[in-house]
């Protein structure tokens, strides 16, 4: 993506690379994505039991919480010296892996 100025800003490749994984992400059963602080949350619809076992396994060394409402979530954060965009992308992956199994 690129004009007469150049290369856009870091910060507008941002919001591209944020507004595709929302896209692929809304596809796959996701409810939201929050920024909090530190931190993404995302939280998802419901998600039958099989694409949650295989979710959480395929996300093992995130914390993947499920709630009393039933709304499942994960943390992603920049606290873990981690990209928070290649961690959302790695996780919406992880979703389209766990949801293409029960196929």
């Amino acid at each position: 993506l690129c004009d007469r100025f150049g290369e856009p800003p870091i910060s507008v490749m941002a919001l591209i690379d944020i507004s595709r994984l929302r896209s692929q992400a809304q596809e796959l059963g996701v409810k939201e994505i929050k920024q909090l602080d530190s931190f993404y949350q995302i939280v998802f619809y419901e998600l039958t039991a099989d694409v949650y076992l295989d979710f959480a396994n395929e996300c093992a060394k995130r914390s993947v919480r499920l709630d009393q409402s039933g709304e499942i979530t994960v943390k992603v954060g920049s606290k873990r010296g981690e990209d928070a965009i290649e961690a959302l992308d790695e996780i919406i992956c992880a979703l389209k892996r766990a949801a293409q199994k029960e196929r």
